[in-house]
């Protein structure tokens, strides 16, 4: 084998493995975005639920107290899964720009050699 083929392969293989890392890194943000989407979910219905009881509860002031305080801190978490929505999503961009940037700069290397 010559010294170029050898070489072409290691970088093939290093490259290989940063794929492997970068995909690896995409996985891990789409699983963190399924957990926040589903936290999220969870917290709609708590929602959903907490809205219908404070409508059921509107002619008693105290226990409507009671429930709209329960639906402001439901809306809260919401507010709060929709950031975390937020900031995973801008993960997920920038680790798949990354990754498109390394893909574009391994076919040109790859066309070069040819």
């Amino acid at each position: 084998m010559t010294p170029f083929a050898r070489g072409s392969r290691q970088r093939y293989a290093r490259g290989m493995v940063t794929l492997d890392t970068r995909f690896n890194g995409v996985e891990a943000s789409l699983n963190d975005l399924q957990s926040g989407i589903e936290a999220g979910s969870r917290t709609v219905v708590s929602l959903r639920k907490d809205a219908v009881r404070a409508d059921r509860l509107l002619s008693t002031s105290l226990r409507t107290a009671h429930a709209a305080g329960t639906l402001v801190r439901h809306a809260r978490e919401l507010q709060a899964c929709l950031r975390d929505q937020r900031e995973a999503m801008r993960e997920l961009r920038h680790t798949m720009n990354a990754l498109r940037l390394e893909m574009k700069a391994m076919t040109g290397t790859t066309r070069a050699q040819d």
